[in-house]
């Protein structure tokens, strides 16, 4: 199940916003999404092979999987290469592109760049654009010494913050190559889209968590180990059809799904547990006899409590908001797996375990 973070999901349908996230998703990403990498240790420039790693580093990035390649590509170096070549050229001669080509990189990669005429670039329309993404000082030579910079790389293929957040991961694995630069992608959806990639982590470690619980609880109660590792079966497999038949009813991992799987573990204790615990303090010695009289027991009010529970969520799968929808989802679906378990595949268990498995101790705290 893909993880993902859809704003449609939050808003009624005739929001003006949907239109806005659909425009975003659709057309814009598609087509160009920017990357800021911010370079907190840029190299020196003067040094030819630390001007020669940059711009290996930047070839690189632009061969990457949906990278829009060097015409895309925006950083103070290139327009500074084209500024050495024509520094008489005007601002529309700029604009429209008349300017002449870059100087010859070559003659710098083997010297390093000459930093000399940077003062006069930067401020230099339309140059003095990035004096907002390039900050710079004067060592004690009195030279230029660029302190931090900004990267800007085009990618396209981009539909989703599902997309964004594998971009923006593999972007940070280009950077964590690169440490010796400090470098940082930024996106605007960055908080959301670390939301995204810690949400199957959390999802999963909670998960279990729950299932640990739910086994501690049971064997307290029932100091027999046996019933325990069915309750947790019982809701492993509850949990597993719940979440398989949400990914099929066009649901993804999001913080939502992730609280509804929760609350489906939650749930799906009490349609298997009942059985269970009235299976073991049984005092027949025969399986049948036990099975028979522990769903008199408790499969009607199982059954009730399952039938009042999917009556109530099932209006709510037609709610607007996609959000509720999503949990009504995986409530029913609790339901019926639930149900499922509770009144069929748990009694079939029960009845092939020995008796030595599934009796309760002496001292289990059930009978009292």
């Amino acid at each position: 199940m893909d993880a993902n973070v859809d704003g449609k999901m939050l808003l009624p349908p005739d929001s003006q916003s949907v239109d806005g996230i659909r425009i975003m998703d659709e057309i814009i990403w598609p087509d160009y999404l920017s990357i800021n990498y911010i370079m907190r240790n840029p190299p020196n420039f003067s040094n030819p092979t630390e001007f020669r790693n940059f711009t290996l580093m930047v070839k690189e990035m632009e061969k990457s999987k949906n990278s829009l390649g060097s015409a895309a590509t925006m950083h103070w170096v290139k327009d500074y290469l084209r500024y050495l070549a024509n520094p008489h050229a005007t601002k529309l001669d700029v604009f429209f592109g008349i300017s002449g080509v870059e100087a010859n990189g070559t003659v710098y990669m083997e010297n390093g760049l000459d930093m000399s005429q940077f003062d006069f670039f930067i401020n230099t329309e339309p140059y003095t654009a990035w004096k907002l993404g390039t900050r710079y000082m004067r060592d004690t030579q009195n030279r230029i010494v660029i302190t931090s910079m900004l990267l800007i790389m085009g990618y396209n293929g981009t539909s989703s913050l599902s997309d964004k957040a594998k971009l923006l991961r593999s972007c940070r694995e280009i950077c964590t190559r690169y440490a010796q630069y400090d470098m940082i992608p930024f996106d605007t959806d960055a908080e959301l889209i670390d939301v995204i990639l810690a949400v199957p982590s959390t999802t999963i470690n909670t998960v279990f968590f729950t299932f640990g619980a739910i086994g501690a609880v049971c064997f307290i109660f029932s100091f027999n180990i046996g019933a325990s590792i069915l309750a947790i079966i019982s809701v492993v497999s509850i949990s597993t059809g719940v979440i398989g038949f949400l990914q099929y009813w066009n649901c993804f991992l999001d913080p939502i799904l992730m609280v509804a799987i929760l609350i489906t573990a939650g749930l799906s204790i009490d349609y298997t547990v009942h059985i269970i615990f009235h299976y073991v303090i049984n005092d027949y010695t025969d399986n049948v006899q036990r099975i028979n009289a522990s769903l008199e027991a408790c499969a009607l009010s199982m059954l009730q409590a399952g039938i009042s529970t999917f009556l109530i969520m099932f209006p709510v799968l037609f709610a607007p908001i996609g959000i509720y929808a999503v949990i009504s989802k995986a409530i029913i679906l609790t339901v019926i797996f639930g149900l499922l378990h509770g009144l069929f595949i748990v009694p079939v268990l029960l009845t092939a375990l020995p008796n030595c498995f599934a009796k309760c101790l002496p001292n289990c705290c059930i009978k009292h």
